[in-house]
């Protein structure tokens, strides 16, 4: 996903599940995904985390909840750009520019596949969000 870096778990695993799955999947496997996420990292915090630290299962699911209105803004505004069939460079003077030109472009045409999937996908996103009083 572009970026490598040292981020909180639940973040890390919402920025995945939101960005590459819609609401019927996360309906039908969101906890299942967060359990077997939690099983596979919480190996690697007892082995390589400091001795005193307290953060279990219950702790990682309420930040999730806390990091859900996050991961929600950048999904938002990300999913156009991963979804699209139209490429942009990135960097330059003019990315942020020309991206958004591209965003534009891409939602104008109610016809497109690409278009349909991105506002169906953000839709569910809203939709999702509101469900769990985020938004």
């Amino acid at each position: 996903f572009q970026l490598i870096n040292f981020g909180h778990p639940a973040y890390d695993v919402l920025y995945l599940l939101y960005l590459s799955s819609d609401i019927e999947f996360r309906d039908s496997h969101m906890e299942s995904c967060l359990q077997h996420y939690w099983s596979t990292f919480s190996t690697y915090l007892e082995k390589y985390g400091p001795e005193d630290l307290k953060y279990g299962y219950t702790e990682f699911k309420a930040d999730v909840q806390i990091y859900k209105s996050i991961v929600f803004v950048l999904a938002t505004t990300l999913l156009p750009n991963v979804l699209s069939d139209i490429q942009v460079e990135a960097g330059g003077l003019l990315a942020l520019h020309n991206l958004q030109r591209k965003q534009a472009q891409e939602l104008q045409d109610p016809n497109k596949p690409s278009s349909k999937e991105i506002k169906r996908r953000v839709i569910g996103l809203v939709e999702e969000m509101a469900r769990e009083n985020i938004i």
